[in-house]
């Protein structure tokens, strides 16, 4: 993985431990790994080993999903702002970001 800035998680439902263990060591090497979770991400597996009472990879201990309540309607609103660094790199790198598309419906 060495070869990568980046890694995204998207969505997946868990992880087997070789992949953790491959994963684990890239960020110790400074690689940025960035999850996306949703309906497939099996919370207590994310909560018991990538999270880890705050010692694994996931940042955060996962809840139940809420929802947002709906924003005003307005053509450049976007749910979400990527700031410059090193996990976003190749997405904004582009000639426009994806990011402005994106739409939370819940967190």
């Amino acid at each position: 993985l060495s070869q990568y800035s980046a890694i995204y998680v998207l969505d997946l439902p868990r992880l087997e431990e070789p992949t953790i263990g491959k994963l684990e060591r890239f960020a110790q090497s400074g690689g940025g790994i960035c999850f996306f979770v949703g309906d497939n991400a099996d919370k207590n597996f994310y909560n018991e080993r990538l999270f880890n009472a705050g010692k694994g990879l996931f940042p955060a201990e996962l809840g139940d999903a809420a929802p947002l309540p709906e924003a005003a309607a307005e053509e450049d609103l976007s749910d979400m702002l990527a700031l410059p660094h090193p996990v976003f790199g190749p997405l904004l790198s582009s000639a426009g970001s994806p990011f402005r598309l994106l739409r939370v419906q819940r967190y």
